[in-house]
């Protein structure tokens, strides 16, 4: 299979777009994700799924704390931020801490303040699954989409 091409077709599937939160010891730690999926209503539980080759990977662990923030269409320069490798990725965003001193993402369309609860391999990345502890969102502003390789959006007023 053309690991290429299969990329090319999944870009086919509109997805919306979040930014994980989370620290390691004293460090502030944050990256784009858009393979994010909620799992289990009862438990409240999401997904999302971290390359194996990811920089941020080592503050991913079973039991810490972390934050999904799902960006809303103003947020494609923090999106970008969060992409690169390297750096500051906080400087210049406006951010508050959790009580655990995990950062989130202010002005987001949704938050959801989580636990690692199991990591599982899945090919070249590894699928985390985070218990819900606590969510908030606002409902008058637009996801972030991502779909063939370009960031969209939607008006949340034309889907009803």
């Amino acid at each position: 299979m053309d690991a290429k091409e299969f990329r090319n077709v999944m870009g086919h599937f509109a997805s919306g777009v979040t930014v994980i939160t989370t620290k390691n010891e004293d460090n502030f730690v944050g990256l784009t994700v858009n393979a994010f999926s909620s799992l289990s209503l009862d438990p409240a539980q999401i997904l999302f799924c971290i390359d194996k080759g990811s920089t941020s990977l080592h503050a991913i662990k079973n039991d810490s704390p972390f934050v999904v923030n799902i960006l809303q269409d103003q947020q494609e320069s923090v999106c970008r931020g969060f992409a690169r490798k390297g750096g500051d990725k906080f400087s210049g965003i406006n951010y508050s801490l959790t009580n655990e001193g995990i950062p989130f993402l202010k002005d987001n369309l949704a938050t959801i303040h989580c636990t690692v609860h199991e990591i599982y391999e899945g090919g070249d990345h590894f699928i985390v699954v985070g218990n819900v502890g606590d969510f908030s969102y606002d409902d008058t502003k637009n996801p972030l989409l991502f779909y063939g390789g370009k960031f969209s959006s939607i008006s949340q007023r034309s889907l009803v």
